[in-house]
């Protein structure tokens, strides 16, 4: 059954892959059988135009044509590497091997570019360039981005262990999490040289790799910097980070399949590769020299409040404690401090405080970042950060939890914001 959020690898033996610039890879492992660096590797190729070429040792399983329009965006081995699904930027999944194929979106309006499958192989959920999230089988449903406006497009998905939570991540590396994925920080901040584009949980799942086309390597939680800097020979960027068992150690590995080792023994990664696809994105994702439509004029970096207000977004469902400012509560001006120092600027701690921060414009005038106020007797009592379409999201009292909600429905809002301009 389809599940796509109105408002809006996986184990360590999968890897989902994922796509990305056109005319490069994107592959997944497998841990079930273990490889020495001289030993040529088995996988499975996907093209963009859906032929699948088996290579090495891989059983040949079938090939697709894709729906008018549409292409190849990911193909995502089955926990025991018997099979495989190819899916496709309009929403399409089909399966091969010992693969079964649970549904697939209708009508998408944006494309899809991220697939996972559950660890038993009984599910897969698909992510869509603007977070929608779409869950099959048993894969749960936990939440999505799919109405909310983001700085840069989402471009992977990554399940926790259990599966019941995930994390997306954007190409300017903003984290977003659902379910029990707890959020440990993001890029989205930081000035790149090239665009995130994946994210590699660690094995306990409270930490994240993040990694860009050039190599660079982010780390969050307790996952451990070993390095960074793409393969040497391809040139091709760096799609896929694979960590060790222990998370002592990852491979970065580019579109060619060229990898490079930092930390553990320095080895080939541990299991066979087992699926590459070769993928179309939109313009927009695509580089200069890639085949296929010219890329679109790169979109302008996110402003300081856009940032905070995607962090503020990014904490939805976690519980209102007076007096908090996260990562594991907050009360109301407690959100708003945390999602500005998370950018690098301090606020005042209070509510009163923060009305008095920055410059203010009228209600009427409000754009998404800026804090809007509620008062009672002259004395300032709440505060929220402005998303748009009149809703603000916010944590409001004990019992409740951070979350967007209508301005009218928490009171009648002081009739100026207030704008942070860093």
């Amino acid at each position: 059954m389809r599940k796509h959020h109105s408002r809006h690898r996986v184990a360590r033996f999968l890897l989902g892959a994922a796509g990305f610039a056109a005319g490069t890879v994107t592959l997944s492992f497998s841990g079930t059988t273990p490889v020495v660096a001289d030993q040529a590797p088995s996988y499975w190729m996907a093209h963009s135009g859906g032929h699948v070429d088996a290579v090495g040792g891989a059983q040949s399983l079938g090939s697709d044509t894709p729906d008018s329009g549409a292409y190849v965006a990911a193909i995502v081995p089955t926990p025991d590497g018997s099979g495989y699904w190819l899916a496709e930027s309009g929403g399409r999944v089909t399966a091969f091997g010992d693969a079964t194929g649970y549904g697939s979106p209708q009508g998408i309006t944006h494309p899809v570019v991220g697939m996972a499958a559950t660890a038993d192989g009984k599910g897969y959920w698909l992510v869509a360039s603007d977070g929608g999230v779409f869950s099959y089988g048993d894969a749960g449903f936990y939440g999505s981005t799919g109405a909310e406006h983001l700085a840069s497009p989402v471009i992977a998905i990554a399940p926790t262990s259990d599966g019941r939570g995930y994390w997306l991540v954007a190409s300017d590396g903003g984290v977003f999490t659902f379910g029990d994925a707890g959020f440990f920080g993001s890029a989205g901040a930081k000035k790149l040289s090239a665009p995130v584009t994946g994210i590699t949980p660690t094995a306990d799942g409270r930490g994240y790799w993040l990694y860009a086309a050039d190599g660079g390597v982010f780390n969050y939680g307790d996952a451990t910097f070993l390095g960074s800097g793409a393969p040497a020979g391809s040139g091709t960027p760096v799609d896929q980070l694979v960590a060790a068992d222990d998370s002592n150690g990852y491979w970065l590995v580019d579109g060619a399949g060229e990898v490079r080792a930092f930390g553990s023994d320095g080895s080939t990664p541990p299991g066979v590769f087992t699926a590459m696809a070769e993928v179309s994105l939109p313009p927009v994702y695509s580089s200069s020299a890639a085949s296929g439509p010219a890329p679109a004029p790169s979109p302008a970096p996110p402003s300081l409040t856009q940032r905070a207000e995607k962090f503020a977004l990014s904490q939805q469902g976690k519980p209102y404690s007076y007096g908090a400012s996260g990562l594991g509560a907050y009360d109301c001006s407690g959100l708003v401090y945390r999602a500005f120092e998370e950018q690098g600027v301090t606020l005042p701690r209070t509510a009163a405080g923060q009305y008095d921060a920055g410059s203010h414009v009228p209600l009427s005038q409000a754009a998404p970042g800026d804090l809007v106020f509620w008062s009672s007797g002259g004395s300032i009592y709440h505060v929220g950060i402005y998303v748009g379409d009149g809703d603000v999201v916010n944590a409001t009292h004990t019992g409740s939890t951070v979350q967007v909600m209508a301005i009218g429905e928490i009171g009648s809002a002081v009739p100026e914001v207030t704008r942070i301009t860093g």
